[in-house]
């Protein structure tokens, strides 16, 4: 990785551990990087009472490769909604839907993670429980400095908000 991208990367990993902290308070943990994103040193930098930041091999770390699975899924998420078009899910009775039921692949994907993002306690609106939204801005959403105001707008559309309701 060029000088200006590890630059970069290092930068945006501190922004990234600094809200972290933020929204983990009393709790302390370890942060997994995949080697690639930060060096060894870099992460000594970063570690704090907090925190400690680790390198290590994709290869070798589950917890590594479940990011990639969660950055894939909110990935696909976010191409439906920049481009407009989802892949169409449909399902049937042989799925306990009688008639059959159709959901876009991202939001099937992504439903699968929204229990476990990081989010604000109290939910947004008046019709509760039904409705069971949470803010997840600057909680389990930190945005970069670095995206184009379009891709942050549309990034706070798609996932600046959580709904833990029941989905069908």
């Amino acid at each position: 990785m060029s000088n200006e991208y590890r630059h970069r990367s290092y930068k945006e990993v501190s922004f990234l551990l600094s809200s972290l902290i933020k929204n983990l308070q009393e709790e302390k943990g370890n942060v997994f990087l995949d080697e690639g994103i930060i060096n060894a040193t870099e992460a000594l930098s970063l570690c704090s009472n907090e925190i400690k930041v680790i390198t290590c091999s994709s290869h070798e770390v589950c917890g590594i490769q479940l990011a990639d699975l969660v950055a894939s899924f909110s990935g696909v998420r976010f191409r439906e909604a920049l481009t407009g078009k989802a892949k169409i899910l449909t399902y049937g009775y042989d799925c306990g839907y009688e008639p059959p039921i159709e959901a876009p692949l991202g939001f099937e994907l992504f439903a699968t993670l929204r229990q476990s993002m990081l989010r604000e306690n109290e939910p947004i609106g008046d019709e509760m429980p039904e409705f069971a939204t949470f803010k997840t801005v600057n909680k389990g959403l930190v945005l970069s400095e670095n995206l184009s105001n379009e891709f942050s707008q549309l990034a706070l559309k798609t996932f600046g908000e959580v709904y833990l309701g029941c989905i069908h």
